[in-house]
């Protein structure tokens, strides 16, 4: 009975084993196959980062029609792996960045381009001064005057705003009024980059448009942008190009050339598939440097 006893024994540690090996070996491997993938997604993004090299070499003006706005679909690379991705241009948005002055006062003149955009997707116009709020130093609210940070305290846990710049777009959930359905439709027109920007006139939208030119409709701005099928070759010729004569816009806030792109790699092997996501930043013909990247 005891002989009996210890072969059981030995056959269930023996089982064990076998099991803890075989889950071992399978770690191992997805471990290995998930390298090869992120070698492969880097391979995609030093390609993005080539070509958009090249492109600057070519021209300084970035529009919507050139090669890099082309979004790849899956296909193979090599063997049984998988790649696709996209670029796209970050300075058609309206930049979270330029509500506030290299100082860190605040840029009234984005301020206001900041309502005109809201106003236009029908977002409260108290949005913008939460996001004042959150950002700069101040300790009473730009609007009302009271503590700015009696809300927040109040919220389970407490906390206070940020008093500093952006630094991401998911930021917004921890201010007051940025709901995940606000935060939802905002995400389509504005970004938050490492420092003040000019918008692309080339490649943003109509309502981010109308944000940048004072007294602009948005039926104007959807004109305009139907009529870039020839793209605007520099500030005056955008400015020739409105529809009407008494409409005129800051030259610092105006450009037709991009310096940051967001690049989006897809990597798939079987069931097995990684995403890489990477804020890129070109200056001149220089190689594009790699501001975040993060993987999925």
């Amino acid at each position: 009975m005891v002989a009996i006893l210890i072969v059981a024994l030995a056959v269930i540690a023996g089982t064990s084993v076998i099991m803890h090996l075989s889950n071992w070996e399978s770690l191992v491997r997805a471990e290995m196959s998930r390298a090869q993938l992120k070698q492969v997604a880097l391979g995609g993004l030093m390609w993005a980062r080539t070509a958009l090299r090249n492109d600057a070499a070519q021209n300084n003006v970035d529009h919507l029609d050139e090669f890099w706005n082309t979004e790849l679909p899956l296909s193979t690379a090599e063997g049984d792996v998988e790649i696709g991705g996209s670029i796209a241009d970050r300075q058609g948005f309206f930049n979270l960045a330029n509500l506030l002055n290299e100082d860190g006062s605040v840029n009234e003149r984005s301020y206001l381009g900041f309502v005109r955009m809201l106003q236009a997707l029908d977002l409260p116009i108290t949005l913008a001064d939460a996001l004042i709020d959150w950002t700069t130093p101040s300790s009473v609210s730009r609007r009302t005057g009271a503590p700015k940070d009696a809300a927040y305290l109040a919220s389970t846990p407490p906390y206070f705003s940020a008093n500093r710049r952006l630094t991401e777009l998911a930021n917004l959930r921890f201010i007051n009024g940025y709901t995940a359905d606000i935060i939802g439709r905002l995400e389509p027109y504005v970004t938050v980059l490492p420092r003040i920007t000019r918008v692309n006139v080339n490649t943003a939208p109509a309502v981010v448009l109308l944000a940048y030119v004072p007294g602009l409709t948005l039926d104007e701005a959807r004109t305009i942008v139907s009529g870039r099928k020839v793209y605007f070759r520099d500030e005056t010729d955008f400015r020739t190009r409105l529809p009407r004569k008494d409409l005129a816009f800051n030259h610092n806030d105006i450009g037709v050339a991009t310096n940051f792109f967001l690049v989006r790699v897809s990597v798939r092997r079987g069931s097995d598939l990684m995403k890489l996501n990477a804020l890129i930043e070109r200056v001149a013909q220089n190689a594009p440097t790699i501001v975040w990247e993060k993987f999925e």
